[in-house]
């Protein structure tokens, strides 16, 4: 389906986007870690509870923590191995959180559950819930929530803005995986009951543009380069102009809004029974010798991935995770 051009919105920011430094950089499977520390704080609900103990065996796709409550999600191991310890550490946002810290074996040995095959809308959403999947835009909020409104929506919004700058983990995402993206798109379509699903794509990423053309069932829409474009309201507004108001949510205006990432986690959910515990990131900053996209499991130490990259070339400022806009400092 032929792009067109979004609407415009008054207001928003134009920092340089620092795209190129790793665009070009195809994503490579970062290499399992000899130790994971997986938080049981994965969403931006309530903390799961853990389910195992010290010295517990478990299998990559195991789940390691039970979501309490509707909006929390369920943690899985990252890695097949020993269960060393469950402690209490800072988190990224500094305060304090659970982790169960596992030793790997090496092997990678997976707990899947089954493929689903022709899911009706009922099961997509039961195998959210089940595989934890959360937005992967940097929210985290449970998609499982996301895919029941309370009240009747006609449209899915894709969101492959990537307006925060470096950032390119979802443009390489959208190049590499784009047939993953599309099907995730239509399973989270089905389970909503819509047959229209729109994607925004930021002007400085064509080549990711011209990829989600090819489909006939879903509209490209081109964004303007500006931040936060990839905010809910704003990317609402520019593909649909519809307008959400103060305290109002996205299904108040009759669409949902789910990130690419998010979009390819519920494929491989669906079709392969693997549960959310890796993702794509970008490793990216002028300090960085070699700036990658990677594959990484959840629970990997920070300095891996930065010595994986070449190691610093020059002391940094600072480390953030997330977005410069939106990250924290750690």
């Amino acid at each position: 389906m032929k792009a067109v051009k979004g609407k415009y919105y008054f207001g928003g920011v134009h920092p340089h986007d620092m795209k190129a430094i790793s665009s070009s950089a195809a994503l490579e499977v970062f290499p399992t870690p000899d130790v994971v520390a997986i938080s049981t704080l994965q969403s931006l609900g309530k903390p799961a509870v853990p389910a195992v103990e010290a010295g517990k065996s478990v299998k990559q796709g195991e789940v390691i923590a039970k979501a309490d409550g509707m909006i929390s999600s369920d943690v899985f191991a990252s890695v097949s191995g020993t269960v060393k310890e469950i402690k209490t550490m800072p988190g990224a946002s500094g305060t304090d959180e659970t982790f169960i810290v596992i030793e790997s074996d090496g092997k990678n040995e997976t707990s899947f559950m089954p493929p689903l095959a022709d899911p009706s809308a009922e099961d997509i959403k039961q195998r959210i819930r089940d595989a934890g999947i959360v937005g992967l835009g940097g929210a985290g909020f449970p998609t499982a929530v996301k895919v029941a409104p309370r009240t009747p929506v006609d449209a899915l919004i894709i969101n492959g803005a990537e307006c925060e700058p470096y950032l390119t983990c979802d443009h390489r995402l959208m190049l590499e995986k784009a047939d993953g993206i599309a099907q995730g798109a239509r399973y989270i379509a089905k389970a909503l009951g819509v047959s229209k699903i729109i994607i925004g794509i930021e002007a400085n990423k064509p080549d990711c543009i011209k990829e989600f053309e090819k489909y006939d069932d879903i509209q490209p829409v081109i964004l303007k380069k500006q931040y936060p474009m990839g905010g809910e309201k704003q990317l609402i507004y520019v593909t649909t102009g519809r307008k959400v108001g103060v305290g109002k949510l996205p299904a108040d205006v009759g669409v949902v809004v789910q990130n690419v990432a998010t979009c390819f986690a519920v494929y491989e959910a669906v079709e392969l029974g693997k549960p959310l515990f890796e993702r794509a990131i970008t490793i990216s900053g002028k300090a960085v010798k070699e700036p990658k996209n990677l594959w990484v499991k959840v629970g990997t130490p920070v300095a891996s991935l930065i010595e994986f990259c070449g190691g610093e070339s020059v002391t940094p400022k600072k480390a953030v995770l997330g977005g410069p806009m939106t990250g924290v400092a750690v």
